[in-house]
């Protein structure tokens, strides 16, 4: 079963990007060769224009129609109930394997949530690539299906990408990542600690010189069930 986006919501935030820087400098993205320092100041510029515009909206948006998706009658309530009934047909047999890459962290996460309500459905598995959820959405969802043993905290595996290789990427004007962008500018803070973004997993970095100073507690709360015994 695939849940997908209607529209490819990455171009649509470069092609925002790229408009909105245009109009403030002249041009679509900065020179390319430029020093580190400029870089850093051209897309703190962005960050301000992506908080300021449309892509932020449209983020808000994305997030806000999952939430209402967990209606009785809605998307995540109908899923995770025909999946109870395959479960309860097929007599014990069904494997339930979650995979998911980016925003689908949050289709995932709350299809959980709704498989959960009554124990009916195990994972057996639940895979999430780069996935683009904050800390705060993670400890809601991911982490109590943990704890309950609704998900086996083995077969919960979560694949990230070096900082190094967020930095070297690009969206649009935006010489870093798209989960940087979301960090930085589309989340409800600067500096939003995702649960894609390897510096959230790595207890040295848990400092507001790295993260909001409203979020340093859910990092460290994550880091505490990702590392109990307090190494990486």
């Amino acid at each position: 079963l695939f849940v997908t986006w209607k529209s490819a919501w990455r171009e649509t935030i470069a092609h925002m990007l790229e408009d909105g820087f245009r109009n403030e400098f002249g041009q679509a993205a900065p020179a390319e060769g430029v020093g580190e320092s400029l870089t850093e100041a051209s897309d703190r510029a962005v960050e301000v224009l992506a908080r300021q515009g449309l892509a932020r909206s449209l983020w808000s948006e994305m997030k806000e129609n999952m939430a209402r998706a967990r209606g009785s009658d809605r998307g995540f309530c109908l899923l995770a109930n025909r999946i109870k009934e395959l479960a309860a047909m097929a007599d014990g047999k069904l494997e339930v394997h979650l995979l998911g890459h980016s925003a689908g962290a949050y289709v995932l996460g709350r299809l959980l949530g709704e498989l959960g309500t009554d124990a009916v459905v195990k994972a057996a598995s639940c895979t999430l690539y780069a996935p683009a959820c904050d800390l705060e959405f993670a400890l809601r969802y991911f982490k109590p299906a943990v704890e309950c043993e609704q998900l086996a905290a083995r077969a919960f595996r979560v694949h990230v990408l070096s900082d190094a290789l967020e930095r070297a990427d690009s969206i649009g004007p935006y010489r870093k990542s798209l989960l940087y962008l979301v960090s930085r500018a589309l989340e409800r803070w600067h500096k939003t600690p995702l649960l894609g973004l390897a510096s959230a997993w790595d207890p040295q970095l848990a400092t507001t010189q790295h993260w909001h100073a409203g979020t340093l507690g859910e990092v460290q709360e994550w880091q505490g069930f990702a590392w109990p015994g307090g190494g990486k």
